[in-house]
């Protein structure tokens, strides 16, 4: 089966009605619109659809949009709560444009409901999904955690965790499909150890809410006593639009990491250059593979003063990959020729506030790999 239209002879009704499961529930919602709004929403909805369809595989059911998601009596249930440019931002906001967003203005203009119903939308998706720690590239045993951040824990929780936690209580679908532990008021624990948690602004808060991340770290401050003197923590998100291909930890042995701290005002510059790194390298070294990670919380070059800071990890099974990797350069530079080199180096100079490169060794005997890890590679991960 195929959502593809032919010449646009088929209509947005068609495209909806093909997808199961979602596209009823979508379609019922639409039944219930006003005549002269139905024609838009249906228009939107086959885009929503089509938007998802080459992914479909990795969903157990395609998520409805999000209008049918806030409005619907299945879903949110919360018609008539938004107004409609609010709509129309939470639209804009959850069309897959975006993986960051700051929302300012004044009180009343709909920021933290925007973010708090985007919130629950994006935890809606997660549950469709077959399985959502493929997505990040996450360890099957890890947590994933919507955290809920104000200036001290109890503000966190009092503000927008209540109320967020009030509306998914009274949601159908939060209590017939993805349910959350309601015995539990600290945090909300859903399936797939999947949970909603409010925190302090502590940099390290993010990190200190992984307990199992928080058990193996103070247990190593312990074990370390007098020989460390310091350590800094920091909380990155995966960007997938800014990575190439995917790493894997089977038979890595060490880590090349570039941090890049960007120039306020020039994450535009930054992020075109790494998409013309991208395309250059996917034609010319293809099996090439780095993760980018922005960073959050924490801060891996203090001493740099700046925007948003990145990390492009490389894992690399030995330093032959090094010399590889400068041949690629060259293939890369005559790829993109002179203009195209010279574009790179104005936009990098534009962009870039400071860049450090480490490289370092994976350690099997001060290290706590996940046991398929070890599964996998026993003749390293038991090195005594």
């Amino acid at each position: 089966m195929t959502l593809a239209t032919d010449s646009g002879s088929t209509t947005a009704y068609d495209i909806i009605e093909r997808v199961p499961l979602a596209g009823r529930a979508v379609l019922k919602h639409a039944a219930t619109l006003p005549c002269d709004r139905r024609g838009v929403f249906l228009e939107r909805a086959a885009q929503h659809f089509l938007a998802f369809w080459p992914e479909r595989n990795a969903y157990t059911v395609l998520p409805v949009d999000v209008q049918t998601f806030v409005e619907s009596p299945d879903f949110l249930d919360c018609r008539g709560t938004l107004f409609p440019a609010v709509m129309d931002e939470l639209r804009e906001l959850n069309s897959g444009k975006y993986v960051e967003a700051v929302l300012t203005g004044a009180i009343g203009t709909g920021k933290s409901t925007i973010a708090l119903f985007t919130t629950a939308y994006q935890l809606f998706i997660l549950s469709c999904l077959k399985d959502p720690r493929e997505l990040f590239h996450l360890d099957p045993s890890s947590e994933i955690v919507f955290a809920f951040q104000s200036l001290n824990k109890m503000l966190a929780k009092s503000i927008d965790y209540e109320r967020f936690r009030a509306m998914l209580t009274r949601s159908p679908y939060f209590n017939q499909y993805f349910a959350f532990n309601k015995k539990i008021t600290s945090e909300m624990v859903f399936p797939n150890r999947i949970v909603v948690r409010p925190l302090s602004g502590d940099v390290n808060a993010a990190i200190g809410s992984n307990k199992d991340l928080a058990a193996k770290l103070d247990h190593a401050t312990l074990m370390d006593g007098d020989l460390l003197s310091s350590y800094d923590a920091a909380a990155m998100t995966l960007r997938p639009d800014l990575s190439l291909n995917k790493g894997s930890i089977d038979g890595a042995r060490y880590f090349e990491i570039t941090a890049f701290v960007v120039k306020p005002g020039h994450m535009h510059d930054f992020t075109e250059v790494a998409k013309m790194y991208i395309e250059a390298y996917r034609k010319v070294a293809p099996d090439t593979h780095w993760d980018t990670f922005e960073v959050m919380y924490g801060n891996p070059l203090p001493t740099a003063a700046g925007g948003g800071i990145f990390l492009v990890m490389n894992l690399m099974k030995s330093l032959a990959e090094t010399d590889k990797s400068i041949q690629n350069s060259d293939k890369f530079a005559a790829e993109v020729g002179a203009a195209g080199m010279q574009k790179i180096s104005e936009l990098t100079a534009a962009s870039v506030e400071a860049t450090s490169t480490n490289l370092f060794a994976i350690n099997p005997r001060i290290s706590s790999p996940p046991p398929e890890w070890v599964k996998k590679d026993p003749g390293f991960w038991k090195a005594q």
